[in-house]
């Protein structure tokens, strides 16, 4: 079987875990909570199995296109997720990321031929950047997440005595659980993603010869940073918290989907070359 197969695969069982999760938020008492993020789990567990065989055909860290950039970072917001429902303090997120993560990998089928790495990947610091801005955009991909319950919590709240009730709603946590969680998840992703852009400054120096391209991507991702930066700021500055927080981070999240997703299928920038950063 070829790694592009066993991808696809993959990405079945992702949408597999999607349709889990959908039951799960519209009927909650038919799907216990901790069963999607297992199955999450078990199918990250196998994209792990795939992604090294593909860097053992590929000759290095399996990012040689479009496919397999997505594959990489659908699996690192997978882990990250079920790692993070396991925990039972936002069960819920386990199942909003599944349709982010098969969505991913859906997309990913755009591309996925299997050729080898071009010799400008073949940096040391090219894992390192991978890791730490995929491991930070996946944190803040739960803290997207996590602000998106606290703000159908609150429209919850206030609609009580109405007849507006989101369906699955009556078992969100409470709006201070939230509020503190999407802190923590920004407070632990902004150091990997700080990270990730200075060890990418660091790579493309050594592959083109200037530490900076100002392509869509690098502009949008450094937006996304000074974005979150901001955030932190003035959260721990003026202890700024509740609604507005939430739907800065929500934007936070959509930007950076579209920076990854949306530059990398327009083929625009040095990101949309060959994959050279």
């Amino acid at each position: 079987m070829s790694t592009l197969l066993a991808t696809r695969i993959v990405a079945v069982f992702y949408v597999l875990v999607s349709v889990l999760g959908l039951i799960q938020l519209f009927r909650p008492r038919r799907m216990p909570f901790p069963v999607v993020a297992a199955a999450m789990g078990g199918v990250a567990v196998l994209h792990l199995a795939v992604l090294v065989a593909r860097g053992m055909a590929a000759g290095g860290l399996p990012l040689t296109n479009v496919a397999d950039d997505l594959s990489l970072f659908a699996f690192v917001a997978a882990s990250v997720s079920a790692a993070v429902s396991c925990r039972g303090q936002v069960p819920q997120l386990a199942a909003l990321s599944s349709f982010i993560v098969a969505g991913l990998m859906t997309v990913s089928f755009v591309g996925g031929h299997e050729v080898h790495l071009p010799p400008g990947q073949r940096s040391g610091w090219l894992p390192v950047h991978i890791a730490t801005a995929f491991l930070g955009n996946a944190l803040f991909m739960m803290a997207g997440l996590t602000a998106l319950v606290y703000l159908v919590q609150e429209r919850r709240l206030k609609a009580r005595g109405t007849r507006f009730r989101p369906r699955g709603s009556d078992r969100l946590p409470p709006l201070e659980t939230l509020d503190h969680l999407t802190v923590r998840f920004i407070q632990f992703g902004f150091p990997m993603l700080t990270l990730g852009l200075l060890t990418g400054v660091i790579y493309a120096k050594q592959v083109l010869g200037t530490f900076w391209v100002w392509d869509p991507r690098n502009t949008l991702s450094l937006l996304i940073w000074l974005l979150y930066a901001l955030l932190l700021h003035f959260r721990l500055t003026i202890g700024w918290r509740g609604r507005k927080l939430a739907l800065l981070t929500v934007v936070g999240v959509v930007a950076s989907l579209i920076s990854m997703v949306g530059m990398n299928l327009a083929a625009v920038g040095v990101h949309g070359k060959d994959f050279l950063l």
